[in-house]
């Protein structure tokens, strides 16, 4: 009597995502918005989008795929999955300092499009860093 109130056993494994795969997913969100957004010129709807400039947005929504791509690979080790991570967000983030120097030193106005991709760069580093550290 007791054994049918018993919850049952999986019949199969649930597959999980690795620590800091929410620190990473978000950082890859901030990524695309930030490179779909303003990164010179207007606050909000009159500046030069990141995807308009020469297509260097596209680089950073690309290393944002690419770092979510090697993360939800279910047969890839850790170390694997937080290099790939970093090696995708430190291309990404060279597009965002790049650009982030041409427009200081051509005197224009850095939106929060450029500044909100880097900060999705440095956390989706961070995310790489943690599943480096915690092979597990």
């Amino acid at each position: 009597m007791h054994d049918a109130l018993a919850p049952a056993e999986p019949e199969h494994d649930v597959a999980t995502l690795p620590p800091g795969a929410g620190l990473a997913l978000i950082g890859a969100a901030l990524m695309v918005v930030g490179a779909i957004g303003p990164w010179i010129g207007g606050r909000f709807l009159g500046g030069t989008a990141g995807i308009d400039l020469g297509g260097d947005g596209w680089l950073v929504v690309g290393a944002a795929l690419f770092a979510l791509v090697a993360l939800l690979l279910p047969a890839t080790s850790a170390t694997f999955r937080g290099a790939w991570m970093i090696v995708s967000s430190a291309g990404g983030a060279f597009v965002c300092w790049t650009h982030y120097n041409e427009a200081r030193a051509d005197g224009l106005e850095v939106v929060w499009g450029l500044e909100l991709a880097g900060i999705g760069c440095a956390l989706l580093a961070i995310a790489g860093l943690r599943l480096l550290l915690n092979r597990s």
